[in-house]
């Protein structure tokens, strides 16, 4: 279904939700999240029609998550979006206990770390007659950058430490974090915003006062990948390319700028078959 629209929920949920999501934002949850916080809770209050956020009972809440069919990340995602709405609605005094407390909680499936194939890579940056899309490619797949990681780049970012050349990222959630890069792709980057960039952005949008959107620049990239690959497959090119080779997990998951190593090692790092093939090959019986 379409995204309810605020202005088609009571004054009680709307109050509510913008609530809620201020005090996600004070969290520094990234804008995406918000968004997808914001579209659950608009979309449980749209379907099940219930005027009043603070009279919904767990019956309500358990009764409307029934009626849909969920794949297993999407329900986890659901739920958190509800827990948290209500046990935030109690640490700002709007009921005494959470009707979503006793919400089944639903951990993360692993996931199938699938990096983007060296040959498709290497396609896409052979056969792209588009700079913007070269570079945003190399970026994602050089250094595991996310689309927005891409968009967000400004000439402000690079810098010389002594030693080689620095990239300050700006990161989910707001957060900042600063990695290496290549002398090699410095160079290029330097000359694509001399001769594509606009203000110091590498991606200007129309005009050249802001960059531009992830989604966008996500679009641009995708026209050039196979089907099967999306830009954050190319994410998960450069951490597995970076761990197989350092074989060092904490620097792999400060590249990537992941909050836990485990994110890293469940998502982004496919394990080297290769290695792992040599090591069975040598110790059969």
């Amino acid at each position: 279904m379409s995204t309810p629209a605020l202005s088609e929920l009571s004054p009680a949920w709307i109050a509510a939700i913008d609530g809620y999501l201020d005090w996600r934002r004070l969290e520094q949850l990234s804008a995406q999240s918000i968004h997808l916080r914001g579209y659950h809770l608009r979309r449980f209050a749209y379907e099940s029609e219930l005027p009043d956020p603070w009279q919904v009972t767990f019956s309500d809440l358990t009764g409307w998550l029934s009626e849909h069919t969920w794949g297993k990340e999407t329900l986890a995602s659901v739920v958190a979006s509800l827990r948290t709405f209500y046990a935030w609605g109690v640490m700002a005094g709007h009921l005494a206990s959470s009707p979503g407390a006793h919400l089944p909680r639903h951990g993360r499936q692993i996931g199938r770390p699938n990096p983007i194939p060296e040959q498709q890579y290497q396609d896409a940056l052979r056969t792209t007659t588009d700079p913007r899309v070269h570079l945003a490619i190399r970026l994602a797949g050089d250094l595991g950058l996310r689309r927005a990681e891409i968009a967000a780049v400004h000439r402000d970012h690079l810098a010389h430490d002594g030693t080689g050349w620095l990239l300050t990222i700006m990161g989910k959630g707001s957060r900042e974090r600063i990695i290496p890069i290549s002398e090699r792709l410095t160079t290029d980057l330097q000359a694509h915003i001399d001769e594509h960039g606009a203000n110091g952005w590498a991606f200007p949008a129309p005009g050249g006062t802001r960059p531009l959107t992830a989604h966008w620049l996500g679009t641009l990239m995708a026209r050039v990948l196979p089907a099967d690959f999306t830009a954050h497959k190319l994410r998960h090119r450069a951490l597995t390319r970076v761990y197989n080779a350092s074989k060092d997990i904490l620097l792999t998951s400060a590249l990537a700028g992941h909050a836990s190593v485990r994110t890293t090692q469940a998502y982004y790092v496919k394990p080297d078959y290769s290695a792992m093939r040599a090591v069975i090959e040598e110790i059969a019986s």
